[in-house]
């Protein structure tokens, strides 16, 4: 699938791959998860695999609690994506 259309279509970078493999096992696993939802549990700590929650979230909260707690956070991220 071509991710950008005005861009260059003889770039293999410009395209997306199609597979089927992740389609089925997400569809098996929404399945599992309607099925079993009440017997599922996780700490509020815990933030992945949850509806509105992420790595972004996670961070947030590392530094809020530290800032909170008088400490001195220092940040730095790498989109590893765009390293290359």
């Amino acid at each position: 699938m071509i991710k950008d259309k005005s861009g260059d279509l003889s770039n293999p970078d410009n395209y997306r791959a199609i597979r089927i493999s992740p389609t089925i096992s997400k569809v098996f696993e929404l399945c599992l998860l309607d099925k079993y939802i009440d017997l599922l549990d996780s700490h509020d700590p815990q933030l992945g695999c949850k509806k509105n929650r992420g790595c972004a979230m996670a961070i947030f909260g590392v530094i809020n609690y530290f800032c909170a707690n008088g400490s001195t956070v220092c940040v730095a991220s790498l989109y590893a994506s765009k390293a290359l």
